[in-house]
């Protein structure tokens, strides 16, 4: 006798997820490089905010077209990664930098009173 599974068949069979995984981590040399490179990034992140931090206006005049390419050719993904930032956000953020905000009397007002 033999014994049937019950309920319904499976509509495709899908090879196992865990060989893609794999074959993603790659060597400990690469791991070890793009650690490296994040640290690296980190570092000039870090520069940047100080200087920021220090002269903001002078930042902003010598920073003034695409801040974040002044960061030595990193990936914007990686600089958000580090920066702690969602992708989507900084594309929110990006796209309605410039649109006029209907509530800017009532804020300027608020900033005033406190």
């Amino acid at each position: 006798m033999k014994l049937k599974s019950k309920g319904r068949p499976s509509m495709s069979k899908k090879p196992n997820n865990q060989k893609k995984k794999e074959e993603k981590k790659g060597t400990r040399e690469e791991e070890l490089e793009r650690e490296n490179e994040l640290l690296r990034l980190e570092n000039a992140y870090l520069k940047k905010l100080r200087a920021f931090r220090e002269n903001p206006n002078a930042f902003h005049e010598k920073h003034k077209p695409r801040w974040h390419s002044n960061l030595g050719g990193f990936r914007l993904k990686d600089i958000l990664f580090v920066m702690g930032i969602p992708e989507a956000t900084y594309h929110y953020h990006v796209k309605n930098f410039n649109k006029y905000d209907p509530d800017t009397k009532l804020k300027e007002l608020i900033a005033h009173l406190f």
